[in-house]
């Protein structure tokens, strides 16, 4: 044997050639195991995994080859002694091995250091406002183009988390990863994030002083591991409700569908409130005048039509007059977004919560793209309302508009999602007093980075700078007044004016 330097190279060449072997469909991933001078293959199918012992080998010129045999998975973690290759190029340690493959960048995603916990912001449990449910710290490694990214100071009673960057920043694969490190990889005998080489550590609170961790690396570990129910993942596609009539509804409409595709479906509020109503429940009213809220002041009533058996809406006007009632889908797309959205939640964690009132509900929310649909003005009142309306629920959103953050708790806290070659996509945390800041500033702070929000069509002299329009308007007037005045002076003898 020659070119003992490069053996691990070849080795693991040689492994991924035999990956490439299998069914592709039927591989969700491969890894070595190092087991005192044995080095153990693991191939992870669908239903099972199969272990390989490598029982021997030989490099031929530039290619090594390997003679494996299949093994239980039992007898990997046993004492029993097994033949295996006694050779002192396998003798060489597991961290000088582990060295020399990092020299290699094509091959450095097989030999991460595992993540760990780091100390985090844990609050005393009388602080106001101190969530039940919520995210304290996330980790995430070579998810795509998530090399390495972190997210591991989140106060217990932060109620909205907000992720800003630009278009293919990331900001989706964090929301992704978060939903595999709370709930796994494993939706529905499907699988998520399918061949890819990624580890996640999440620690979160799952009811008071109850802290958790799931650490998920790959389908081994998922199928273990225990998922948070009170979970719930809304993606940017959000303005279709799940109808019982579609033939493609279960798999739309699963845990994590609207995050991981485009065309996801919302679980159906209208349904929801037909069977209430049918059943004659007290929760009809507790959803009525929880959508109520969330769309005041544009929404008056929420009502059952016996006649026709459906549910409608009944918009007002500025002086609280009803206009005629409609259907879920003749609503204009925010209104849309916000009941499909409410509805969702109410839903998927009902089922695993006894409440008398939304304000009841607990768990942690994602959502992706949270101002899509919605008017500044309401992107707003928006987050006031969700803030209102369920005060339990932990809210981590995306989003490309500086609105919702006017209309944020204090305690809300703000990451940027970045991404260079070098780092791939990473996450900062943005330090700014929310109070302080008006549009203009938010745009122009660390947060959006614009350098200018001027038009581009005006020169240094055409901007108004003014804190609002109402203020302009103000502005103009009096400069027309004088320029007016002036005038005068220009026709008629100064005299007239002493």
């Amino acid at each position: 044997m020659s070119d003992v330097s490069h053996l691990p190279i070849k080795l693991l060449k040689s492994i991924k050639e035999l990956k490439d072997a299998f069914n592709s469909d039927e591989i969700y991933g491969y890894k070595l195991i190092l087991e005192f001078e044995k080095f153990n293959l693991v191939i992870s199918s669908p239903k099972s995994s199969f272990y390989f012992k490598i029982v021997n080998y030989d490099v031929l010129g530039s290619k090594i080859e390997i003679k494996l045999e299949m093994t239980p998975s039992s007898e990997t973690n046993n004492n029993k002694k097994e033949e295996s290759v006694d050779s002192e190029y396998l003798r060489m340690t597991y961290h000088s091995w582990k060295e020399l493959i990092r020299k290699y960048e094509i091959f450095t995603n097989y030999f991460k250091e595992e993540l760990i916990i780091k100390d985090t912001n844990t609050l005393p449990l009388n602080t106001p406002n101190l969530l039940s449910y919520c995210l304290k710290q996330i980790q995430i490694q070579n998810y795509f183009a998530v090399k390495y990214a972190e997210i591991i100071d989140i106060p217990e009673n932060t109620q909205w988390v907000f992720l800003i960057g630009e278009n293919g920043f990331g900001k989706t694969l964090i929301l992704q990863s978060l939903f595999i490190g709370l709930f796994g990889n494993v939706d529905d005998d499907k699988i998520l994030a399918k061949d890819q080489e990624y580890e996640i550590l999440v620690e979160y609170n799952e009811g008071l002083n109850n802290r958790k961790v799931s650490r998920i690396k790959n389908i081994i570990d998922t199928i273990t591991s225990e998922k948070l129910r009170n979970l719930v993942a809304i993606g940017a596609s959000r303005l279709n409700l799940a109808n019982e009539s579609a033939s493609e509804v279960t798999e739309k409409s699963t845990a994590s569908y609207s995050l991981f595709k485009t065309d996801g479906l919302l679980l159906n509020i209208d349904k929801e409130l037909v069977n209430l109503s049918l059943k004659g429940e007290a929760k009809f009213d507790v959803i009525r005048n929880g959508l109520i809220q969330l769309l005041e002041p544009y929404l008056q009533d929420v009502v059952y039509d016996s006649k026709n058996d459906v549910i409608l809406y009944y918009e007002k006007d500025e002086e609280n007059e009803k206009y005629k009632a409609v259907k879920y889908d003749s609503l204009a797309s925010g209104f849309k977004s916000i009941i499909g959205m409410a509805g969702d939640i109410i839903i998927r964690l009902s089922k695993h919560q006894e409440i008398n009132e939304l304000t009841d509900l607990e768990g942690i929310v994602l959502i992706d793209e949270f101002d899509l649909h919605l008017h500044p003005k309401f992107q707003i009142e928006a987050v006031k309302a969700f803030t209102k309306v369920f005060p339990k629920i932990q809210f981590i959103v995306s989003t490309h508009s500086p609105m919702p953050l006017l209309g944020a708790p204090l305690t809300s806290q703000v990451y940027k999602v970045c991404r260079n070659k070098e780092h791939g996509v990473y996450v900062e945390k943005i330090e700014v007093d929310l109070k302080k800041l008006t549009p203009n500033l938010i745009l122009t702070s660390p947060i959006f980075d614009l350098d200018s929000i001027s038009n581009v069509n005006a020169s240094l002299d055409d901007v108004s700078t003014e804190d609002d329009y109402d203020e302009l308007i103000k502005n103009e007037a009096i400069d027309e007044f004088l320029s007016n005045k002036e005038n005068i002076k220009k026709k008629y003898p100064d005299s007239i004016f002493s």
